[in-house]
Formats: C-alpha cells, sequence, structure tokens
C-alpha cells in the first residue's frame, strides 16, 4: 500500500507498525495504536522501529498519548491495560487541556517529589 510515512513523512510503500507488540498487539489493534511507516522507517534504518529502541520508545509515547485522549484514561489507567507509563509528568501535563486537571502533577513536579509511576 502506498501512503505517507509517519517517520519521514516521504510518500511511497508504507507498512503498517503496530505501536505495542507481542500478547498486546490484538489491543494495539481494536484501539488503532498503529501507525504506517515505509519501509527504512518500518524494518530497515538504524534508526527503525524494529531496530531502535528510541524509535520504539517515541512510538509508545504517541500510542499512549493517543490512547489516553481517545479513551478518556488516565495514567493508571493506560498502566493497567499496557503495563507501563512512558510519559514524563511535562508530557502527561500536556494530554489535558484545563489547568486545574493537572494541579496535582504540576505540584508534584515543582516539589521534585518522587512520581508513583
Amino acid at each position: 500500500m502506498t501512503g505517507v510515512c509517519f517517520g519521514c513523512g516521504v510518500y511511497d510503500t508504507v507498512e503498517k507498525h503496530h505501536i505495542f507488540q507481542g500478547a498486546l498487539r490484538k489491543k494495539a489493534d481494536k484501539l488503532k495504536l498503529t501507525v504506517y511507516l515505509c519501509p527504512y522507517c518500518h524494518q530497515y534504518a538504524a534508526d527503525s522501529a524494529h531496530r531502535s529502541y528510541e524509535a520504539r520508545v517515541r512510538l509508545r509515547k504517541y500510542g499512549q498519548i493517543k490512547a489516553m485522549r481517545e479513551q478518556d484514561w488516565s495514567v493508571e489507567d493506560f498502566v493497567r491495560e499496557f503495563g507501563k507509563n512512558y510519559l514524563d509528568p511535562e508530557e502527561i501535563a500536556q494530554i489535558y487541556d484545563e489547568p486545574e486537571d493537572n494541579a496535582d502533577v504540576f505540584q508534584l513536579v515543582e516539589t521534585g517529589a518522587d512520581l508513583p509511576w
């Protein structure tokens, strides 16, 4: 199939990549936590989704944000479903629209307290 690569933006042949693999693959499919990548961004390049830990983490952060927004989940809800939080406190704070929703996160960040995730 042809389309725009989520990684590099090139219009070319693209392949479906499940952001969460293994036992979480079906759940990722159901929640549409997939992206389309050109073969280089998907498998062949040194910084591709299948060869680079950093690329996988970036995609999982994107997937977590997408899931939390679309499912109206908290971080705890996401962890319950996917087993791990990939976001730092600043990234979590950006998910929510209303500043008052972030009051606890902002307070923890300002005081430097250890976060529960």
